[in-house]
């Protein structure tokens, strides 16, 4: 099934009135024209919001409020990223599933581009936020400006998202609303760690870049496509460097200030991906060894070791319990 395909079967899955949701229904009318289809997941008392969307263009919700936004793209079709100001230049976003934009509703906030795409966001009340920070790493974070500045890949958060999402549309008892807390706050302390000075060093979510040099050629974008049709291949820097049509060096500098990764962890952690996926739904029965290499690895040993890191378990407990 093709990404539009997917957009599509999800607007008819959606079950809530596109007017519905309070905050949706007092926006501007070119704004609820936007929307095709969502729901809203909402407890009374609860420390989040959850709203899954099916949207045609971006949109901008035009007065600060006091929360913080989490936005994770599940499908899009791949064929124009979206362009973010989030009060720290601008920058692109993939349109593609896993894409993470992180921003404080404090700041200038826009968003342009086109769609559609399905996407699912996650809001934050600012003392919540900041409270469970503390609790979290047992002293205070004092601001998170390293997420503004692009957008993101992070498989830990895409997995807490996704399971939050599903626990949000099944789970309306006691214990539902205890898991979805739980997972909130396995979301809020993976942000605090990826913006600590020295998570960023060792994962790469950002450089230091000017505001000048923050909007990416969209030739990077041919790149991110190519790697997903060949992540099983060897893929040199230098090769993908003319794809993009820049030099190398510059080409290394660009695609880590757009997805947040070097090229080549971008790509280790696009084949755990696809590993993953293929461990969740391959209809025909393949070895552990089989799947390492599907996936571009040239030993089972380096993919064992590679996939625990990511996902906590091997790949064949991964397998056994999806």
């Amino acid at each position: 099934m093709s990404g539009l395909d997917q957009i599509i079967s999800a607007s008819r899955s959606l079950t809530m009135g596109v007017d519905a949701w309070e905050r949706h229904r007092d926006s501007p009318g070119w704004v609820r024209d936007q929307f095709v289809a969502l729901d809203h997941f909402h407890e009374p008392n609860s420390s989040f919001e959850l709203t899954e969307a099916v949207v045609v263009e971006p949109v901008t919700y035009g007065k600060p409020s006091n929360e913080f936004y989490l936005s994770m793209m599940l499908n899009g079709d791949g064929s124009q990223s979206i362009e973010y100001d989030i009060g720290m230049g601008r920058f692109l976003r993939p349109n593609k599933p896993g894409s993470l934009v992180f921003a404080d509703f404090m700041n200038p906030f826009s968003a342009k581009g086109r769609g559609p795409y399905h996407t699912v966001v996650l809001y934050l009340q600012r003392d919540i936020m900041t409270s469970r920070i503390c609790s979290l790493l047992g002293r205070e974070l004092k601001d998170l400006d390293s997420l503004y500045s692009s957008a993101f890949f992070d498989q830990t958060i895409e997995i807490l998202f996704r399971q939050l999402l599903l626990e949000c549309r099944r789970s309306k008892n006691i214990g539902g609303r205890l898991s979805q807390a739980g997972l909130v706050d396995a979301i809020i302390g993976r942000l605090a760690s990826l913006a600590m000075p020295s998570t960023l060093s060792s994962n790469s979510i950002n450089d230091t870049i000017s505001v000048s040099d923050r909007i990416r050629s969209t030739n990077i974008d041919r790149v991110i496509d190519y790697m997903h049709a060949h992540h099983q291949s060897d893929l040199k820097r230098d090769d993908l460097a003319k794809i993009a049509d820049v030099s190398p060096a510059h080409f290394s500098r660009l695609f880590k200030q757009t997805t947040g990764y070097s090229p080549k962890r971008f790509l280790m952690l696009l084949r755990l991906e696809k590993a993953a996926e293929r461990l969740r739904n391959c209809r025909e029965p393949e070895t552990i060894l089989e799947t390492a290499k599907n996936c571009g690895f040239e030993s089972e040993s380096h993919f064992h070791e590679e996939f625990r890191k990511k996902f906590g378990v091997t790949p064949a407990v991964y397998q056994l319990s999806r």
